[in-house]
């Protein structure tokens, strides 16, 4: 699989690759392609944010009580592939609830993949 980044304007092309990655694998229905898939608000450009962009929108949103997040853990299109994280199938979460950012095995392969982490699927403006 292609690197993932973790940066700021890194969600859409890291939501791409994984796209790229599950119709390789022949996996479907994963929230990269679920968000892929959105069409709301007439726009169908929505996507899964990076670990940075994530981590923007607990301090800009949630922090101010907008958005309607709840104090959960949300996936990140950041996969975790550098350090003994990698190749472990792993990916960056922001936990909205205390506002800290972890790696989790789940989000897109391995024995974990259905984790019951939330998505929230943005668009870029």
């Amino acid at each position: 699989m292609n690197r993932t980044n973790t940066g700021r304007g890194a969600g859409k092309r890291n939501t791409q690759i994984l796209i790229d990655y599950l119709r390789e694998t022949g996996e479907s229905g994963k929230a990269t392609q679920v968000a892929q898939e959105i069409r709301q608000g007439g726009y169908d450009d929505w996507f899964l944010p990076s670990k940075d962009e994530l981590h923007l929108m607990y301090e800009n949103l949630k922090q101010k009580g907008l958005g309607r997040f709840q104090n959960e853990i949300y996936w990140s299109s950041s996969a975790c592939d550098t350090g003994i994280y990698q190749q472990d199938n792993r990916a960056w979460y922001q936990n909205f609830g205390d506002g800290q950012q972890s790696v989790a095995r789940g989000m897109y392969d391995g024995p974990y993949r259905n984790n019951a982490f939330k998505v929230r699927p943005i668009r870029a403006f």
